[in-house]
Order: C-alpha cells, then sequence, then structure tokens
C-alpha cells in the first residue's frame, strides 16, 4: 500500500502497512497520541459538516414542536455544545476519552430532539450522529450496545412526543 496523503500521519501509515499490527482502540482510546489527535480531527471535522448541514436544513424548513423553540435554535445549541467539547479535548481533561462524548452525545442530543417535541424531525438526526461518533471510537461489542441504547432512548422520547402533540391523543393515537 502505498500513502501520499501528507495529513496522513506517519505512525498511521506505519500502521496500516505492518501487517498484524492491532488498530482496535482500547478504552475508547487510539494507541498512540499521534493517532488520538488524527481522529479527534477527523471526528471534529465529520461533527462539524453534520451540523452545518443540520443548520442549514432547519434554517430552510423551519419549525418548532409543542414547546416552540426553533429547531434552528436547539441546532446552535448542540453546536455551543460541540464547541465546549471540543475545547475540553484540547486541555487535559476527563472528556478526553473518546467513549464519554459518545455519551454526552446522546444525553444532549436526546434532550434537544425531546425540546424540539418533533415526531420524527430534523433533529433526530442527532441519534445518527451520537452513533456514527461512538461507532468511530468504541469496539464492536461497545457500539452495538450503544446503538441497542440508542434505539431505545429514541422510542421513549418518540413516545413522550407522540403523548405530547395535541390532538393525538384525542383521535386514538
Amino acid at each position: 500500500m502505498r500513502f501520499d496523503n501528507k495529513y496522513i500521519p506517519a505512525a498511521m501509515k506505519t500502521a496500516l502497512t505492518t501487517p498484524g499490527v492491532d488498530l482496535t482502540p482500547v478504552g475508547g482510546r487510539p494507541a498512540s497520541p499521534e493517532m488520538y489527535g488524527y481522529l479527534r480531527g477527523a471526528i471534529a471535522q465529520i461533527r462539524w459538516a453534520t451540523l452545518g448541514a443540520l443548520l442549514i436544513i432547519t434554517l430552510l424548513f423551519p419549525t418548532s414542536g409543542t414547546v416552540t423553540i426553533p429547531a434552528w435554535v436547539l441546532v446552535a445549541l448542540f453546536a455551543a455544545y460541540n464547541l465546549l467539547i471540543g475545547l475540553m479535548r484540547n486541555r487535559p481533561s476527563a472528556l478526553r476519552p473518546f467513549a464519554i462524548v459518545a455519551m454526552l452525545d446522546l444525553v444532549v442530543g436526546g434532550l434537544l430532539y425531546l425540546l424540539a417535541a418533533d415526531f420524527g424531525g430534523p433533529l433526530f438526526i442527532l441519534f445518527f450522529f451520537a452513533v456514527d461518533s461512538a461507532a468511530v471510537t468504541l469496539t464492536l461489542r461497545g457500539t452495538l450496545l450503544y446503538t441497542a441504547a440508542v434505539a431505545v432512548v429514541a422510542v421513549i422520547y418518540d413516545l413522550i412526543i407522540l403523548h405530547w402533540q395535541p390532538g393525538v391523543a384525542a383521535n386514538g393515537g
């Protein structure tokens, strides 16, 4: 395998071309600091690109649920959370492991989806966002368990939102 891309770290080039090298994250972190920095940067780019697309969607197709908070405001809140996570990652802190950020993504994204109270609305993307972030950093078993937890949370939140929507209960569900 030949790597001409100058943005791929040397440790990753070596690891990808060396047979028998295990690239599985241990404890939700890559094995070397150089790979950790590369993975952190790649995830940050994906997160910001997804948030930018979600913001455009919510601005073009404005919705607000029963709480009357516009969806774009909730996306902006998630962007502020994302910025805070990025700033905290640059400091030696408890947010350095990726698994902790994946759990926080589920909590924050789920609460914002619940506040949007828009059944299957654009903020449902935050659940996929959380699963994608976790899948990049967790083991296969951890990713499957995390995905199951996200599915349970999404179903519970959708049932709560369905109950909140006016007229749904009166029409028999």
